[in-house]
């Protein structure tokens, strides 16, 4: 159980916790890659810290130009496999998949509700400061998996480098100090984690 600081210690101002609190409690971890087609997935750990990534480069994968020649009516967009707002690089292609304008709302779906986890994350993070509790013995946060399907549109080039499926997966990780396991806070994160996994499975198959 974290222990809680001596009354004697003088409370440091929250804009300055937060500002050093981890972004992530595990970094990015991505499987293989390829410039057509992008990333296959990413695992990570996110802290309840300041996240930045960049926006997406339109161009890549390489693919997505003769996807959107073939098939304008999809809108395919250059999609984050992990979210900008969780540090998601936009022109790294092992972070980029192509989206057509379904799926990419979809996967919106399952980030949003990940954003408003974080929020509460944070929340229960000041909460837990404002009673004095020792942050640095408290590791919680939410892990996120996202796998890129490897069944494909079809044989032909471009379809072939289309994914049908993204796979997304969140999880409350880490333990919470149990006087804080009844916090709306904490009540809050874990709805929005279990409401981003209930939109994990999202269909690309839509042109």
């Amino acid at each position: 159980m974290p222990r809680r600081r001596s009354g004697r210690t003088r409370r440091a101002p929250w804009s300055q916790v937060a500002s050093k609190l981890p972004g992530y409690w595990a970094a990015p971890s991505y499987g293989k890659c390829h410039i057509d087609w992008g990333g296959t997935g990413v695992q990570a750990v996110l802290g309840p810290g300041p996240l930045s990534g960049t926006a997406a480069d339109s161009k890549l994968p390489q693919a997505i130009v003769a996807a959107r020649e073939k098939y304008p009516g999809a809108k395919f967009k250059a999609g984050h496999i992990l979210n900008q707002d969780f540090g998601g690089i936009g022109n790294a292609v092992e972070n980029l998949t192509i989206l057509s304008a379904s799926g990419n709302s979809s996967h919106r779906r399952f980030d949003n509700n990940v954003k408003y986890a974080r929020e509460f994350l944070l929340k229960l993070y000041q909460e837990m400061h404002e009673a004095d509790v020792n942050l640095a013995e408290v590791q919680l946060g939410i892990a996120i998996s996202i796998e890129v399907s490897s069944t494909r549109c079809g044989w032909m080039e471009p379809d072939c480098y289309i994914c049908t499926h993204l796979y997304c997966g969140a999880g409350v990780a880490g333990a919470v100090p149990p006087e804080f396991e009844g916090s709306n806070n904490y009540r809050r994160l874990v709805h929005y984690v279990a409401k981003a996994a209930g939109n994990g499975t999202i269909s690309n198959w839509s042109f």
